[in-house]
């Protein structure tokens, strides 16, 4: 299959995203954060994350053409992939109103079956993907830490592996280079952008950088 490059892109915004309503795991004690994205003084996204047993939801707003809010519902494999993935685009400005744009992705070996409802109907789409794929949203930091907890299942100790992302802004797939070092930090390369990352004990994604784009990103 051929690579394809989908860079992360500041003012770049993936189209495409649903909403969820399967119900986490009641025995779980919550995980929430926010991820705040900045450059400079300016704030480029924040993203809620909420990780529940098996159930991994997440809420991101980029502020450009007055805020484009997107959110996501993923259930987690015991291997750290995501099967089930459902997720939601809101018009641009109106980070209120109704959903303008829903998917559902399920994940099975190499393909991901894609069902998008739109305000035209209903796209039902197969796309060829890798096993192990895992979900991408631009911007989004509680995806990426996703991809971390994935390497640390497929490797162990410091070292690179490869994690195949699933954009689903458009249904191509890419295998991010994810290189840990030590127990506190990595760095993840997603085609030509690379990603700098601080990690705790517990593998959970404390700060990251985009050197290149001179973005910081910290978790509150």
């Amino acid at each position: 299959m051929a690579r394809h490059v989908f860079p992360v892109l500041l003012l770049c915004v993936l189209a495409w995203p649903l909403s969820a309503q399967t119900a986490s795991a009641p025995d779980a004690a919550p995980d929430s954060s926010a991820f705040v994205v900045l450059r400079g003084q300016d704030t480029v996204a924040v993203e809620s994350c909420v990780r529940n047993g098996v159930i991994l939801d997440g809420d991101l707003t980029i502020y450009v053409d007055g805020g484009i809010r997107q959110t996501y519902h993923a259930v987690i494999a015991p291997d750290e992939t995501a099967p089930l993935v459902e997720a939601a685009i809101y018009p641009p400005g109106q980070p209120e109103a109704p959903p303008e744009r829903r998917a559902r992705v399920i994940f099975r070996d190499d393909s991901a079956a894609v069902d998008a409802l739109t305000r035209t109907g209903m796209d039902t789409r197969i796309f060829p993907t890798q096993a192990g794929a895992l979900p991408y949203l631009n911007l989004s930091f509680g995806l990426l830490e996703q991809a971390l907890r994935r390497a640390r299942t497929l490797g162990q100790g410091e070292g690179e592996v490869g994690v195949p992302f699933f954009n689903l802004g458009g249904g191509q797939t890419v295998v991010a280079e994810v290189t840990r070092f030590g127990a506190d930090s990595a760095s993840i390369r997603l085609g030509t952008i690379e990603f700098d990352l601080r990690t705790d004990a517990a593998g959970r994604l404390v700060s990251a950088a985009i050197p290149a784009q001179r973005v910081v990103v910290v978790r509150r």
